[in-house]
């Protein structure tokens, strides 16, 4: 346990405390989370032997078990993002001191990583690569390969600058969160009303197993608090904080890894739609 704060840490963390009055809109349904990008967990298989009354039972504390947990991480999230106000445009190596000073990650149980998810318009794609590949603050040799990707021409890129644990999320480390429909639509939503928002089920890019993901993401601002406009908070916006997660791995955390089993994953907009739901 660290006995020396860092007043950076501390000064971001009374602004968390002052953002996190706000009301997060993360709703969980009856039998699974949904977050207002329209991610939906759906839990499936309660207890097929119980009655219908015991099942509902159990299904309404699992909600209320999913919801708290959700609701923790939306709240650390606020967390990132303050530190990213009060340290305007941090280094990599402050980024991830503030990790270990805050133990952010230890309050994420479940979670695969956290990142900040820089915004790059087309035109200074090439200058941020290159900024990236010699920037030697954590690594003596810089990151000689990095690249925005997968390749592709798009109107704004939201790039995985920062990532910690950098081991583990090297596929993740480069990534364009624009270049999937899933991820694209959770960014856009976060950064137009300036609250926590999740993407539907995705398949992680660093995914080694076979479950799905998801990302919560919470927007940046180039000044302290969220503009009054939409079109004020697309002009402000410099990117967003997000923690990743795998569904297993939550669900292991609420039931514990012998209970958590039997679950499907849903996006319910798709499947009003009839469409199926992509891996992103």
């Amino acid at each position: 346990m660290m006995t020396d704060r860092d007043p950076q840490v501390d000064n971001a963390e009374g602004v968390a405390l002052r953002r996190a009055t706000q009301a997060l809109p993360l709703v969980v349904l009856v039998i699974g989370l949904t977050v207002t990008s329209g991610a939906v967990f759906l839990v499936g298989n309660l207890i097929a032997s119980e009655r219908v009354e015991k099942a509902e039972l159990r299904a309404a504390e699992l909600t209320h078990a999913i919801e708290n947990r959700v609701d923790g991480y939306a709240e650390t999230l606020v967390g990132v993002s303050s530190f990213m106000t009060v340290v305007p445009d941090p280094g990599r190596d402050e980024f991830d001191a503030f990790l270990a000073t805050s133990e952010i990650l230890a309050r994420f149980p479940g979670a695969q990583a956290v990142s900040f998810n820089r915004k790059v318009i087309p035109a200074d794609r090439a200058t941020f690569e290159n900024s990236v590949r010699g920037d030697t603050t954590l690594e003596a040799g810089g990151y000689p390969d990095f690249s925005i990707h997968p390749e592709g021409d798009r109107s704004i890129y939201y790039v995985v600058d920062f990532i910690v644990p950098l081991a583990g999320n090297e596929a993740a480390f480069g990534f364009d969160l624009g270049s999937n429909p899933a991820r694209l639509a959770a960014v856009q939503a976060a950064i137009d009303t300036g609250e926590a928002k999740a993407t539907a089920p995705i398949r992680l890019v660093q995914e080694s197993a076979d479950q799905q993901g998801f990302l919560l993401l919470l927007a940046i601002y180039q000044s302290d608090g969220v503009p009054d406009t939409v079109d004020e908070r697309r002009e402000s916006s410099i990117g967003l904080v997000s923690g990743v997660f795998r569904i297993g791995d939550l669900m292991d955390g609420v039931l514990g890894p012998s209970q958590a089993t039997g679950f499907e994953v849903y996006d319910v907009e798709a499947a009003t739609s009839g469409d199926s739901v992509a891996d992103g």
